[in-house]
């Protein structure tokens, strides 16, 4: 797996398996259609969410100890600039090159897969508050914990090596404030739209980002940065097409000829 890294009991990387970007897009139903309901689950009867945007995705995954998915998230318009914030969202900005936009962050929890999630309009410091609640223990919360950083981190390495320069996000304000208490300096850059509740574009700037953690959170800077700074970004090279099965495409709703982007975890 190409910048495979372990974190706790997770391994985090880039997905490059069609069995893992299919349970990746079941993880995605299961948070977005059956647990959040803000997509109609009727809409994929085979348990599968996927948009006309993975195609144009980098897909990331972390996989538990028993090698099932705990977590997954996808960076959107590294190649083609197409962005779904920009479907509900006004922008006061032209958004500049080299942006990705975080979409489609969902975390287990435990084995019975209650989910956050978060990641275009429905990044949402109310559902992140509702679920905490629900945590049993302090192990649950560090478990969940250990997903988000290391969910965080492997977007933020594959950035740095695609040549990425900046994170777009559609989320609520006051998610947006808490993790500028946390040192990542999202900025809005549109108004507020009602769409599944108040929601605001953001924009973060990696360059300042690491410039916070280098001065603020040494070793977190240090964890995230350790061998990706020195080396020429990639510049959004070639995509890899890996056909999914037959047997997957007629449960996407997809021509048996479509294929789909997907990323190296093994």
């Amino acid at each position: 797996m190409e910048e495979e890294f372990q974190r706790s009991q997770f391994r985090f990387g880039r997905i490059n398996c069609p069995t893992l970007l299919a349970e990746s897009y079941r993880l995605r139903y299961q948070v977005y259609c059956k647990e959040r309901g803000f997509l109609q689950a009727a809409a994929y009867p085979c348990g599968m969410e996927t948009d006309f945007y993975d195609d144009d995705a980098l897909h990331f995954a972390a996989l538990g100890e028993d090698g099932h998915m705990a977590g997954t998230v996808r960076l959107v318009g590294a190649r083609n600039r197409h962005y779904p914030l920009q479907e509900k969202c006004a922008l006061d900005i032209a958004i500049p090159p080299h942006t990705a936009e975080v979409s489609r962050l969902a975390v287990t929890r435990g084995h019975d897969r209650f989910a956050i999630s978060a990641g275009d309009e429905f990044l949402s410091q109310g559902s992140l508050h509702d679920q905490s609640s629900r945590l049993q223990s302090a192990d649950e919360r560090r478990w969940q914990s250990e997903l988000a950083i290391g969910l965080y981190k492997v977007i933020y390495r594959e950035a740095k090596l695609q040549g990425i320069q900046y994170f777009l996000a559609a989320m609520e304000g006051s998610l947006a404030r808490m993790l500028i208490r946390f040192q990542l300096p999202f900025k809005p850059v549109g108004p507020v739209v009602d769409y599944y509740g108040k929601v605001q574009p953001f924009l973060l700037c990696l360059s300042e980002c690491e410039q916070n953690f280098a001065r603020l959170v040494p070793g977190m800077f240090e964890d995230f940065t350790h061998g990706v700074l020195e080396v020429p970004p990639k510049l959004y090279a070639a995509s890899t097409h890996t056909s999914i099965p037959a047997s997957l495409n007629s449960s996407l709703n997809t021509s048996p000829n479509t294929s789909a982007t997907i990323y190296e975890i093994n």
